[in-house]
């Protein structure tokens, strides 16, 4: 791509992000982002339809960025390897704080959520259902995943002060003492 093509599609990502932080954006208009990026309107429509194409290509190259990390791990590996795999993640939102706070926070976008937090899906119960069975691999999915956003959400609350390695390190205690396999296998599901 271009190099004058990547910069204009950057600024107007970064006004977009900006705008996000103060409207909804069904209140942002595209004349607002091509003003906050100084970019004329028939430049904006040569890459965008409008401004919910450009967070909805927002969203996929964040989508993309994590699926591509994620996916190129194996989860049934060790907790060490759990914890690697959080503090990189960690590491992303917090290198992308304002995109992520925005998505991942308590006002964020759920559908975006969702999607991000099914690309651990599938390898979570590729190493769990095994030894736990459908129903209570989903519980525990569940409860790991939910766990998680919350810790992610009161991080963004706080600014993300406590380094990502903190943070990966408390979800990845936190998610290994709540999914001490012998004890969920005796439950009765």
């Amino acid at each position: 791509m271009d190099r004058r093509v990547k910069y204009t599609k950057m600024v107007l990502k970064n006004a977009l992000v900006e705008l996000l932080s103060e409207n909804s954006i069904a209140k942002i208009t595209v004349k607002a982002i091509c003003e906050k990026a100084d970019v004329n309107r028939s430049t904006f429509y040569t890459h965008y339809t409008d401004q919910y194409d450009l967070l909805q290509n927002l969203k996929d190259e964040l989508f993309d960025s994590i699926n591509a990390y994620i996916t190129s791990h194996n989860f049934r590996e060790k907790d060490e390897d759990l914890y690697l795999i959080t503090y990189n993640v960690m590491l992303y939102i917090k290198d992308n704080q304002k995109i992520c706070t925005l998505l991942f926070g308590e006002n964020g976008d759920i559908k975006f959520q969702k999607r991000v937090f099914s690309i651990l899906e599938s390898p979570f119960y590729n190493g769990f259902n095994i030894v736990l069975g459908e129903r209570k691999t989903e519980y525990v999915f569940s409860y790991v995943i939910s766990g998680s956003l919350g810790l992610i959400q009161s991080w963004f609350k706080n600014n993300l002060e406590e380094s990502p390695e903190e943070i990966a390190m408390l979800i990845t205690n936190l998610a290994s003492s709540g999914m001490k396999l012998n004890n969920i296998t005796k439950l009765k599901i």
